[in-house]
């Protein structure tokens, strides 16, 4: 399934170094204006930093819109509808919980958070509503169902997300920049090496650590001359993956069924409780339920 993950690597990684608009909240509909190698990637850096990811999303090249657009509704035809359903209500419920016990969990975060890290604690609580209003606005969108994700198309995606997305950035923005990327992405130092009609070379240099990207033009876009070598054949090894994908067997889908809605169950009595005690009381009991901790060990096996 590597190909097909790379489809969302490659997006952000384009977005990065692709050429932008002449506006930052450019929409599809504006006129596209070509831009220098140097400043189209001076500006796909500030907007990534800022979150306008509209106008990074406009800045990829028109084909590469249609191709990621193209793999995203093959996996809508391919994937269970009622899996996939199920699982972005789990997404919803557990965004509901964060709202509905939002002062017991405050509280126990800062009773636990380390000294040294409650400066950053505070600024994130501080955005907690903007966070959460932030991953309702990404459910609202055509990836809410199976249904939906078929017909989905990220310009107007991008455009209802982008709004919230600015707002989490700017909470980001807060904390001490040694941990936050998007700081030292926002102070990059671009140079220009070389550029002619269809390619160019430029140093980045971030946090001191000097790199030299080559880039090439296509369709009026400026992108890594890496990716732009290997896009068709890594969208052409995403279609042939997903090709081969085949139904999910009953007894599968019974088993995926039944983890999800024991985390339905966890998530109703978390809701229910009134207290950090009664919170961790619940835990406490499902630590001795034989599907929870198989649910927890697979998700750590999952990250080793």
């Amino acid at each position: 399934m590597k190909p097909i993950l790379y489809t969302g690597v490659a997006a952000c990684s384009i977005a990065l170094f692709s050429c932008g608009e002449n506006s930052t909240e450019a929409t599809a509909e504006q006129v596209k204006v070509s831009l220098k190698a140097l400043e189209s990637v001076n500006l796909a850096q500030q907007d990534a930093a800022a979150g306008k990811i509209t106008s990074l999303w406009n800045s990829l090249p028109e084909s590469y819109q249609s191709d990621v657009e193209r793999l995203i509704h093959e996996f809508a035809g391919k994937v269970d509808e009622e899996i996939y359903n199920e699982s972005v209500q789990i997404f919803s419920d557990i965004n509901g919980l964060l709202k509905n016990k939002k002062e017991i969990l405050i509280g126990a975060l800062k009773e636990n958070i380390p000294a040294d890290e409650a400066k950053d604690l505070s600024v994130i609580l501080d955005g907690y509503d903007d966070i959460t209003a932030l991953i309702d606005t990404v459910l609202s969108t055509n990836i809410k169902d199976a249904s939906s994700l078929k017909n989905l198309q990220l310009g107007e995606m991008t455009e209802k997300v982008q709004p919230k997305l600015v707002t989490f950035m700017k909470i980001l923005h807060k904390i001490d920049s040694k941990k936050n990327p998007m700081i030292a992405l926002q102070s990059a130092n671009n140079k220009l090496v070389s550029e002619d009609a269809d390619s160019a070379v430029i140093t980045t240099t971030i946090d001191g650590e000097e790199k030299e990207v080559k880039l090439k033009r296509v369709e009026d876009r400026w992108i890594p001359e890496k990716m732009a070598a290997e896009w068709d054949e890594k969208m052409n090894q995403s279609t042939q993956a997903l090709e081969k994908v085949e139904g999910i067997k009953p007894t599968q889908k019974q088993q995926i069924l039944a983890i999800i809605n024991q985390v339905k169950v966890i998530i109703s009595e978390l809701n229910e409780a009134n207290t950090k005690e009664d919170m961790q009381a619940v835990m406490q009991s499902q630590m001795q339920n034989p599907m929870f901790m198989g649910i927890v060990l697979g998700l750590i096996g999952s990250v080793k």
